[in-house]
């Protein structure tokens, strides 16, 4: 976790400046051309493969604990090709028809003809099929925690898109440079990490980790009689469980990226805004994603690890794990979340003018993206049970109240309305179906651990209440019981100074 939070951190430095180098460089109304590309590849981009990077990252485990893995990634690889070639060929032929559905909608931008709008969807979809792999051979890489290189794939990615996209946009400032720009430094970090992922797998024969395993395997008495034993081939079934627990789980996945550009697409598409209301909003809305980025690398690291003790049959400690580590995660996203709000009026004035009006978005829009990223608890107990179909649930659940809620307030206060409508739409979407889940699934946890999912609502208080707010409520946190237990503090300490000392290696 250490390395790679690390890294995140690098990472979404990079991003945020990169945010600000398109909006120095796009107009707002260009600016929602590219959120609207933006929108079509990250949705679409995991349905392409039907959620295959979803079980791939769950299942990598359970085959390496059996000796299997490289079977696993012989059988798995050429499915999700073709998968991402016939489904990304189908959309292709239907560009035309995909414009006129999702591209031609409200005031038109000047200069952007028709054609023009085919040329945006069709360098949407292909940065889609892109995409679509590039998360597939990641998914491989996080499930084998091999975290260094999960983290120089980024890296690559971050740094040669950041890099190009100020070179080209100097020379050709439109959304149309910027998806291009997107799909060539895409391609170039899939070459990179399937070299990785090939070498690691081909050329060691899917051993990386099996010694080292070994001597950490639990004593008999130690495994839950429920863990899977170990199977001699792998089922001929594979490619169709995988897909089954993919597929189920992507609908999730792609709800949850369809409902972070509800607000967006209802702004873009009003009759009576601009389209330049759009891409400040797309702007604002880009800056709060960063904080929550970090907090899904660290759970993205934690969740292998908890599966691993899982299909080990240590299933009391991985819960025990998950439930101390969630808690810690949390808190310290949070407290980064609450600094940003507060210092907002601020740091806003970096930004080109045009988007100054877009400061009272910080906070609903930070809560939207916190109220899903806090879902991550109840996402890795779903997962670990086999049961997506609840974040998929919550998914709909988020978006047809922000939908709702939308179609209210954005008619009455515009761009405010659209940000407290995600914000508040995701957190009570995530809220009920959460609680209900994990008080009827009888997964054991702490009071503390469930109200976490409570904490975003802070961001609906004025700046400097919400920073006193949470400032108190921190300080009950460290210094009494209530959350954290003398030895759970002693650990999550102990894993801070650990994370400290790897930032600082990799630093150097």
């Amino acid at each position: 976790m250490g390395v790679h939070v690390s890294v995140t951190v690098l990472q979404r430095v990079l991003g945020f400046f990169r945010v600000l180098v398109l909006a120095w460089m796009l107009a707002p109304e260009h600016m929602s051309l590219w959120g609207l590309g933006v929108m079509t590849f990250t949705i679409l981009g995991p349905l392409m493969t039907l959620g295959t990077d979803s079980g791939t990252e769950r299942y990598v485990s359970l085959f390496e604990t059996r000796g299997r893995l490289e079977l696993f990634y012989r059988k798995m690889r050429f499915g999700v090709l073709a998968l991402v070639l016939l489904i990304g060929a189908g959309l292709l032929v239907s560009a035309e028809y995909i414009t006129a559905l999702v591209i031609s909608a409200g005031k038109g931008v000047p200069g952007v003809t028709r054609d023009h709008q085919v040329l945006i969807c069709w360098l949407a979809l292909v940065n889609a099929m892109l995409l679509a792999l590039y998360l597939n051979v990641l998914a491989f890489l996080k499930g084998m925690r091999v975290y260094r290189i999960v983290s120089v794939v980024h890296i690559t990615f971050s740094v040669l898109f950041t890099v190009a996209a100020v070179g080209v946009l100097w020379v050709w400032p439109s959304a149309t440079a910027a998806l291009v720009t997107h799909a060539a430094t895409l391609g170039i970090s899939l070459v990179v990490a399937l070299g990785f992922l090939h070498f690691g797998i081909v050329h060691t024969g899917g051993h990386r980790s099996r010694g080292r395993d070994r001597r950490k395997e639990p004593r008999l008495e130690q495994v839950d009689r429920r863990a899977p034993k170990p199977a001699k081939k792998l089922p001929r079934n594979l490619f169709a469980r995988l897909v089954t627990f993919g597929l189920v789980s992507v609908l999730g996945t792609a709800l949850w990226s369809a409902n972070s550009y509800i607000s967006f697409y209802m702004l873009y598409r009003n009759q009576e805004l601009s389209k330049s209301q759009a891409g400040v909003f797309f702007v604002f809305m880009r800056l709060a994603h960063p904080v929550v980025l970090l907090a899904h690398a660290a759970w993205a690291v934690l969740f292998v690890h908890v599966a691993r003790r899982w299909e080990s049959g240590l299933r009391d400690k991985a819960m025990d794990v998950l439930e101390t580590t969630y808690r810690g995660i949390a808190l310290a996203i949070m407290t980064l979340a609450v600094v940003i709000y507060a210092t907002a009026p601020y740091w806003v004035l970096i930004l080109k003018s045009q988007y100054h009006c877009g400061v009272d978005l910080v906070g609903p829009l930070m809560m939207s993206f916190l109220s899903v990223a806090f879902l991550a608890l109840t996402a890795m107990v779903a997962r670990l049970h086999e049961r997506p179909a609840v974040i998929a649930a919550a998914a709909l659940l988020s978006g047809l109240a922000n939908l709702i809620l939308g179609y209210v307030w954005i008619g009455q206060y515009g761009i405010t309305g659209a940000a407290y409508a995600a914000g508040v739409g995701m957190f009570l979407g995530v809220g009920v179906v959460s609680v209900v889940y994990l008080l009827t699934a009888h997964a054991g946890l702490h009071w503390s651990t469930i109200t976490v999912l409570l904490l975003p609502a802070i961001l609906l208080l004025p700046p400097w209440a919400a920073l006193a707010g949470w400032t108190v409520a921190l300080a009950v946190t460290l210094t009494t019981p209530l959350v954290f237990t003398k030895t759970q503090k002693g650990t999550l300490i102990s894993g801070i100074k650990t994370i400290g000392r790897l930032a600082g290696r990799n630093a150097r």
